[in-house]
């Protein structure tokens, strides 16, 4: 059976070997006492995870003159991108 260490949380299991003795967390190192008895099998049950929230973002317009911005200057630099792939001789 296993337990979680008091201090990270890590799985460490228990046996009745070292059943109230001082043990050393694989995980953390931290030295903690396991308990005498076995860790109830409810405890072992992992709990749902929670619901998720809805969080609503209000969108600005910032994003919208931007776009509109960029599309004006390539209509702008249109007619002079022909000089860059076909230059005059």
């Amino acid at each position: 059976m296993s337990l979680q260490c008091p201090h990270c949380n890590g799985g460490v299991q228990w046996t009745t070997e070292i059943a109230g003795q001082p043990t050393t967390c694989p995980y953390c190192a931290n030295v903690f006492t396991m308990p005498e008895h076995p860790p109830a099998v409810a405890s072992q049950q992992r709990q749902p995870p929670p619901e998720p929230q809805i969080v609503h973002v209000k969108s600005s317009d910032s994003g919208c003159v931007g776009c509109l911005l960029l599309i004006i200057i390539v209509i702008l630099l249109l007619p002079f991108m022909g000089l860059l792939f076909y230059p005059a001789f």
